[in-house]
């Protein structure tokens, strides 16, 4: 279970805080369209693409660290989306990995 709702630490405990990144990058033609300022709004589908995809691999990613570290939950779960430059976008996830007692 992933969840953004906080854990009760009666019932659960917190084993671990879970921190994982993606970084898309667009394609030269988009990010030369930003510099020049041609950019148009058909274009606004290859960022919205890649910024799925960085959702899809980091739910994969997160999954795969809930399984394997034999967790039961991640409670406090958060994704966030940075524009760092031009055609590069941050995608984080955090939330606190946890058990039932």
């Amino acid at each position: 279970m992933i969840t953004k709702n906080p854990y009760d630490p009666s019932q659960v405990e917190q084993i671990e805080m879970i921190f994982e990144t993606y970084i898309v990058s667009s394609s030269l033609s988009s990010d030369m369209a930003v510099l020049l300022k041609s950019f148009k709004e058909t274009q606004l589908s290859e960022y919205e693409d890649l910024v799925q995809h960085a959702f899809t691999r980091l739910e994969s990613q997160v999954r795969l660290i809930l399984e394997a570290r034999g967790l039961d939950a991640i409670y406090n779960a958060e994704y966030t989306v940075v524009p760092l430059f031009s055609g590069a976008i941050l995608v984080s996830f955090t939330g606190d990995g946890c058990r039932h007692k």
